[in-house]
């Protein structure tokens, strides 16, 4: 029987002086990846249906959590240390943790940020993010070395297992 993974046991790293911080009290995040199609016109298209293929690919993110009163955190990464990621149109290097030893390493931009405060109740934040480059992660590149039967092959552009 399968087990689940808590969304608890997900955190998000930002390198910051050459070491991972997490950011401090996120409450969720979404990972969010895509492909732009090119479409195509064949003769093999039989009645009317439409063909493409893959082009660009890319990725996004967002998360969101609870403002905590530093500017710099000691232990994490801070509210207003994102607000000067984006304002400054910093490169940020990032790093999502699954708990379970896992990580998926990537960089991007900082396209978005919001706080929310109402009275009697913690200040929030959104933020969201643009990814530069591809997401590296290191679960399938274990996975190809743990199950030695699979092979490897990449032909036009096609990755085969």
């Amino acid at each position: 029987m399968s087990e689940f993974i808590n969304g608890t046991d997900r955190l998000i790293y930002i390198l910051r002086d050459a070491a991972w911080f997490p950011i401090g009290c996120l409450s969720g995040d979404t990972f969010s990846e895509s492909m732009e199609m090119l479409g195509t016109t064949t003769r093999d298209n039989p009645n009317g249906w439409t063909t493409s293929r893959p082009t660009n690919q890319s990725y996004s993110m967002s998360f969101n959590g609870l403002m905590f009163n530093e500017y710099i955190g000691e232990a994490k990464i801070s509210y207003y240390e994102l607000v000067v990621y984006k304002r400054y149109k910093q490169l940020v290097s990032w790093r999502m943790d699954d708990g379970l030893g896992a990580y998926t390493y990537g960089q991007g931009y900082i396209t978005s940020l919001s706080n929310s405060a109402n009275i009697d109740e913690y200040i929030t934040f959104d933020c969201s993010m643009v990814g530069f480059g591809e997401p590296i992660n290191e679960e399938l590149a274990r996975l190809l070395q743990e199950i030695g039967n699979f092979v490897l092959l990449e032909t036009n552009g096609k990755i085969i297992l």
